[in-house]
């Protein structure tokens, strides 16, 4: 049995985890040749890499050049929408839940739930 703090952590922790990717492919320039990365064929020398090109795509999108994006890698937009969404919706539910903590704290029920 799992108690709702440690649900809330886990949650949290994968919405900062998007947010910070989502910051970092912001404030790369999308534009360098250039530019700091994780991958391992970027390592090897390997020019093509379909994951840097969502990356890139995903970057150059936030800075408003959509046609470019959609060049670089056609998913994109729809991974950045995507991962946009998980954040809100977890967003939402440790919102609706923490409200829901706060109401059973008031009443004095129970705050574990089976996960």
């Amino acid at each position: 049995m799992k108690t709702v703090s440690k649900i809330l952590e886990r949650r949290e922790l994968e919405a900062i985890f998007w947010l910070v990717g989502l910051i970092y492919l912001y404030s790369i320039d999308p534009y360098a040749c250039e530019h700091f990365s994780f991958c391992l064929f970027n390592m090897m020398g390997i020019d093509f890499c379909p994951g840097c090109g969502v990356g890139n795509a995903i970057s150059l999108f936030m800075h408003g050049e959509f046609l470019m994006s959609f060049e670089h890698h056609p998913l994109g937009i729809p991974a950045f929408l995507i991962i946009l969404y998980r954040i809100l919706s977890i967003a939402y539910k440790e919102i609706k839940l923490k409200q829901l903590l706060n109401r059973e704290k008031k009443n004095g029920k129970c705050t574990s739930v089976n996960a």
